[in-house]
């Protein structure tokens, strides 16, 4: 996207289908941005500790003349903005006046040892550069892990994945985790097959403790949609609806209700409580016989909070 476009771009108000993707953009302009301006600021320092490390530096001529013995007795060594105090430990011995010289770091300290004013000692500061190029990566990581994140908006979200989840879950707890996954289970489900205290939407109907029915029906959190599932399940084939006749119906339902797009979407953690369950278009194409009035107005109005259209059959 051209950069001029991308500065013109501006925000949908929410409920918009395309507020997340200008989001994104303007999120990830950003992130270009910062990390551009992070990269200058690297090079600007490592510029710096360079231009520091080739500074000149003074040697002070330890020979100095009697009037200055007492001012002679440390010497100060000047490397760019680091300062250190030495202790010479000669005795001045003649009447030549302080003698400043001065070289690059790329020059040899031998060169100053062989000087004519015959310097006793040399000191020279070695301290490490301020700042290490290799400290790059690391700078650049820390960047991209704490200086910048996404808007809540722009969060990509996998609704197929936690319906997985929450079946998985509530398949375990109605003790059914291993048949879930076999199409030719049946059973019967009563208040006393558990010995534990189930949630409001999940605790077994009649229908289900007298009718054998697969245990994937077991864990959809609406009784009357339950309810229904298994009487028509229950009748022959010739009896039920088109949906239901394929002899791979049951497992069109679980791929109905795990669709990455239009299955259905579980609100939060609590996968138990059926007011979280919004049920998608695909969903309520096939199977729309089996789901209560309440259960489609309940979803429509989750739809329409996130500015999805609502719930409609469509022609074939």
């Amino acid at each position: 996207m051209p950069e001029t476009e991308a500065q013109s771009l501006e925000v949908p108000k929410r409920g918009d289908p395309d507020r997340k993707r200008v989001l994104n953009v303007l999120a990830q302009r950003r992130y270009r941005q910062r990390r551009q301006e992070k990269v200058h600021a690297l090079e600007r320092r490592s510029a710096a500790t360079k231009a520091l490390s080739t500074n000149e530096i003074f040697l002070v001529n330890s020979r100095a003349g009697d009037r200055n013995q007492q001012c002679m007795e440390n010497y100060m060594v000047q490397a760019g903005d680091n300062f250190c105090l030495v202790s010479d430990g000669s005795t001045p011995s003649s009447d030549n006046t302080w003698n400043s010289l001065s070289t690059s770091a790329g020059s040899s300290p031998d060169n100053y040892l062989n000087d004519i004013n015959g310097l006793d000692q040399v000191f020279f500061n070695l301290t490490p550069p301020l700042y290490n190029l290799s400290d790059f990566d690391s700078e650049l990581q820390a960047l991209e892990s704490s200086q910048f994140t996404f808007p809540d908006d722009a969060n990509l979200q996998v609704p197929e994945l936690k319906v997985i989840k929450a079946g998985l879950e509530m398949a375990m707890l109605l003790n059914c985790g291993d048949a879930l996954w076999d199409p030719t289970a049946t059973r019967l489900f009563t208040s006393t097959t558990l010995s534990i205290t189930l949630p409001p939407d999940l605790q077994p109907t009649e229908v289900q403790g007298t009718i054998p029915h697969h245990p994937l029906l077991d864990i959809l959190p609406w009784p009357s949609v339950r309810n229904k599932f298994i009487y028509i399940f229950s009748q022959p084939v010739e009896m039920r609806p088109k949906a239901a006749r394929d002899p791979m119906a049951l497992i069109k339902l679980q791929y109905d209700l795990e669709d990455s797009a239009e299955g259905v979407r579980i609100l939060n953690e609590d996968c138990y409580d059926g007011k979280n369950w919004e049920i998608g278009q695909v969903v309520f194409q096939n199977w729309w016989w089996a789901l209560d009035r309440g259960v489609v107005e309940h979803s429509n109005k989750l739809r329409a909070r996130r500015g999805a259209p609502p719930l409609q059959l469509m022609s074939a």
